[in-house]
């Protein structure tokens, strides 16, 4: 209970902040408040716990302080100071009336989706299975920094790979120590990614009257969440591709904010940025594009000469981006000597889109294939008709005159050039044609290493559709009465609402939520998925704990027992395992257990390894065996 208490009160403090800041940011545009709130608490989350671990005291009692104390500066920053000057948005203009009749027909276009709704609701009750690389090294790596209280520590295979997803993943894990709230870390992230989108439809496209944008709006929503490839991310418990979305997304909403408002957003731009490139190691080609795009767009209110533009671009973005993002580059030069392993990097790299040109299995017609195609299509078309036709230099929905009619916005040729480089961040990602298998190779275009493909194509899509209907979608008198609105809109309303929303599934979800026996969907311990079950996992939970595991071809994560007590030093295949390899282990790391299973991919068993390890009983006793495993207790000197 006393572990509950500490986080409900951090959680409240950089809720409460977050909530006050977007409030002042946008008290009259509900979306783009909501939408500010969810991104400064997870910054704020974010920011200090890299701090915390960065100075090594990466704790629940340091994160209670540290949160209370962020809140007060907050409050007493912001005590008494004016709202942010801004104009109505015109979406908020919806009467009492059109916001009912938006409702409804969002509620029938969402039906299709009752099922995706009914598993996110489980989701919130018991995490679903977790991906192959969850339970290898992204959950693994939380726990490590949790337990080691910093994240100046490299530990197992994947040890190098930078945190910033498992940082997200960890402020729950910190006080709980458990993967208790993860289906809703993830389903927030999801439906933030969604209400992004929203926001960034509603900025470029120039629909102009607010009921049809509602529709418009609405249908988007329906049909992006309807793609098998996006809906799968709202699932994907404890994975980076949904994070990555969403600071992808974020960065793109606080980009163009800095070009239509004041370029103070362009900090902002350099902090999500950063949390981006300390995600994944591809977010620094999408840090290489921004800068690029600001040094070319001028702010479309602002008389912004190149110098000026350069000079925003590496002190507001390059700068806080490296600062926070490249502290996880900078920890492994330090600790390892180097950004990551060649071999790694190598065989993840042969299988990049770039080196798979030539593979006819890469342009096998399926979904992803279809997806990436008429993405790139559609994004350079739309900037290339920039380039031909005069283009608009204004963001926020400019009307589109008979004469200009193909006059592309320079809000849509921001998220086009952004599409682009994703799209080119994709191609040239290792494992972006397929994924490894062990020695082995599946091609399978990963889309969702650059998933914000669909959310813009779709935003795209729609622009080209209110151009063509321009004519129809122009105000009426009919419309007056479901567009006009007396009392200008409040943002307190919806984050109280958000807020409450929060705080409750939380609490539902830390009611209801049971630890699940064993590692659901790899008990079987073959890839993807084995038919005859191993009881290691269970055992290992049940007769283990506060103990160091050297575990040869198992799931770290299904080995760290109650509350994570357990220390787990993994090598993740049994093939090529040799007991040379697994005496340096002992002599060094000094495991109290040895967990040996059957090679998750090819099958092989280390069968002489196995019988030196059984026949040395002045160093090792068996204490469990099935057909698949076995575990090893040292014995101490």
């Amino acid at each position: 209970m006393e572990s509950i208490a500490l986080f409900s009160i951090s959680t409240f403090c950089l809720i409460l902040s977050a909530a006050w800041m977007a409030d002042r940011l946008f008290p009259r545009q509900p979306l783009q408040s909501l939408l500010s709130f969810l991104v400064l608490f997870l910054i704020s989350t974010s920011l200090l716990q890299l701090l915390l671990g960065g100075m090594g005291i990466l704790n629940p009692v340091a994160v209670l302080g540290s949160s209370v104390a962020f809140t007060l500066g907050v409050v007493c920053y912001l005590w008494k100071r004016p709202n942010l000057k801004e104009t109505l948005d015109p979406i908020a203009a919806l009467s009492q009336l059109g916001i009912g009749v938006t409702m409804v027909v969002g509620f029938f276009g969402l039906l299709p989706l009752r099922s995706m709704l009914a598993e996110a609701w489980m989701q919130l009750r018991s995490v679903h299975v977790l991906s192959w690389d969850v339970v290898s090294y992204h959950l693994p790596n939380a726990v490590t920094y949790l337990q080691a209280q910093t994240w100046w520590m490299v530990q197992g295979t994947y040890g190098h790979y930078p945190g910033g997803n498992e940082v997200l993943n960890l402020w729950s894990m910190l006080f709980i120590r458990s993967e208790a709230l993860l289906g809703l870390t993830t389903i927030a992230l999801f439906l933030g990614s969604v209400l992004a989108s929203v926001v960034i439809l509603n900025l470029v496209v120039p629909i102009r009257s607010p009921f049809w944008r509602g529709i418009a709006s609405v249908m988007f929503v329906g049909v992006l969440v309807s793609i098998p490839e996006f809906q799968n991310l709202a699932f994907d418990v404890g994975r980076n591709d949904v994070t990555m979305l969403f600071w992808e997304l974020v960065v793109v909403w606080t980009f163009l904010r800095s070009k239509t408002r004041t370029d103070q957003w362009a900090i902002l731009t350099g902090i999500t940025l950063g949390l981006l490139i300390g995600t994944k190691p591809n977010g620094l080609y999408f840090l290489l594009g921004m800068l690029l795009l600001n040094i070319a767009i001028p702010n479309s209110e602002l008389d912004e000469p190149i110098a000026t533009r350069i000079r925003t671009t590496l002190l507001k973005i390059l700068l806080p981006s490296l600062i926070i993002g490249g502290g996880w580059y900078v920890r492994n030069l330090i600790l390892i000597g180097k950004l990551t392993p060649a071999a790694q990097l190598k065989a993840a790299a042969d299988l990049s889109i770039v080196q798979s040109l030539s593979n006819p299995a890469l342009y096998t017609l399926n979904s992803p294939f279809i997806i990436l195609a008429f993405a790139t299509v559609l994004s350079f078309s739309i900037l290339t008709t920039a380039v031909a036709f005069r283009p608009i230099d204004r963001i926020d929905r400019p009307p589109l005159p008979q004469s200009s009619r193909f006059a592309i916005p320079l809000g849509l040729q921001i998220i086009a050039a952004w599409n682009l480089i994703a799209i080119i961040a994709m191609i040239v990602t290792p494992s972006g044609a397929g994924y490894l298998a062990g020695a082995g190779k599946a091609f399978l275009i990963q889309i969702r290493y650059s998933a914000i493909v669909m959310p813009i194509t779709g935003i795209l899509v729609i622009y080209i559709l209110s151009v063509l209907l321009d004519r129809v979608l122009q105000p009426t008198s009919w419309l007056n009465r479901l567009e006009r609105r007396r009392v200008p809109p409040q943002s307190k309303k919806t984050l109280a609402i958000a807020a409450g929303t929060l705080a409750f599934l939380t609490a539902a979800q830390l009611a209801s939520y049971r630890t699940p026996e064993g590692l659901p969907g790899y008990d079987g311990i073959f890839f993807p998925m084995g038919q005859q079950e191993s009881n290691v996992y269970r055992w290992v939970q049940k007769n283990i704990q506060a103990s160091t595991i050297y575990a040869i071809g198992l799931r770290p994560y299904g080995l760290l027992g109650d509350r994570f007590s357990n220390r787990v030093i993994d090598r993740l295949g049994t093939s090529g395992w040799t007991w040379a390899e697994g005496e340096l282990v002992v002599a060094t790391q000094k495991p109290n257990f040895v967990a040996v299973c059957v090679d998750p991919f090819d099958r092989s068993i280390p069968l002489d390894e196995l019988k030196k390890m059984a026949g040395d009983g002045s160093k090792f006793n068996l204490v469990y065996q099935d057909d698949l495993a076995i575990v090893f207790r040292v014995v101490p000197k």
